[in-house]
């Protein structure tokens, strides 16, 4: 069921909020993929889904989450803000915790943006520059589009803010998160050799 979804892609995906003064790089690190980088707030975006680079406790106070929870929660005539339904789930699938490089997908009450996709990139803020957060949180959310039926998303970079991370590593993170589904190994066929030379190539971009 899964891998008929994953067939779906490539989605739609629009990198919104980014910093004008690398564009070079981040356009060149999404060169020959769906990536489109559109220079605007993701409050602006088009897309019926918006993915948020969180943490494992779902707490949207500043910084992306901050806006995202504003916006996503200014439709909802409940009063309720989005938070609490990212925490909800966070309580009731995941026992209270949200993994890193885990991700869940969350209705809203916005007419536009139906779909949040609320993925850990960090278990706290905290820098996480050599890791491969951003690779594995990425990937966990076009997983997660995959299995909701999303064909169109807008994502903010991933690690950049708390987490420190390079833009250019960041981007490159995420693409190779794409790319992995798209050109993945087949984990039936392939060996532990396979998979630590993969790791090794991550662990460099």
């Amino acid at each position: 069921m899964i891998a008929a979804r994953l067939a779906k892609l490539p989605i739609d995906i629009h990198v919104v909020g980014v910093p004008e003064g690398s564009r070079h790089e981040i356009e060149a690190a999404f060169r020959g993929s769906p990536f489109l980088v559109v220079y605007e707030s993701i409050t602006q975006t088009r897309m019926p889904c918006v993915i948020t680079a969180g943490q494992s406790f779902g707490e949207m106070n500043g910084g992306v989450d901050g806006i995202v929870n504003s916006f996503l929660s200014s439709y909802d005539s409940s009063g309720e803000y989005v938070q609490a339904r990212v925490k909800r789930a966070i309580q009731l699938e995941c026992g209270g915790e949200l993994g890193v490089g885990q991700c869940l997908a969350v209705g809203t009450a916005h007419p536009r943006v139906r779909t949040l996709l609320y993925t850990a990139t960090m278990r706290v803020a905290e820098p996480v520059s050599d890791t491969l957060n951003a690779y594995l949180a990425f990937r966990a959310a076009l997983v997660q589009a995959a299995k909701s039926d999303v064909r169109g998303v807008a994502s903010p970079l991933f690690c950049t803010g708390d987490g420190e991370m390079p833009v250019g590593r960041a981007c490159r993170q995420m693409r190779a998160a794409y790319d992995s589904i798209v050109f993945g190994n087949d984990v039936q066929r392939a060996t532990w050799t396979d998979f630590h030379a993969h790791h090794r190539r991550l662990k460099a971009l």
